[in-house]
């Protein structure tokens, strides 16, 4: 078949980088379109989130961010 591990390496994050791009604009929209119907009141308790699950969101967050932006830099950085 041709091809070193490098090259199916970079291949294989290239699909990835792709697939985080994707998954954040279907994100988006979906939040958005959530937003816009009223349904984000339904899913927010009435107290906010419990104090000890906030680390939680946190982390989360930080790591989501950092795949969209690892991502979206990989697939800008492919269509140069």
């Amino acid at each position: 078949m041709g091809g070193t591990d490098a090259e199916g390496s970079r291949l294989a994050d290239n699909r990835m980088a792709a697939a985080i791009v994707v998954a954040s604009l279907v994100g988006i929209v979906a939040l958005a379109a959530l937003y816009w119907s009223g349904f984000l009141t339904v899913l927010r308790p009435p107290g906010g989130p419990a104090a000890d699950a906030v680390p939680l969101y946190v982390l989360l967050g930080v790591v989501g961010v950092g795949l969209v932006l690892w991502g979206w830099k990989r697939v800008l950085s492919m269509l140069e």
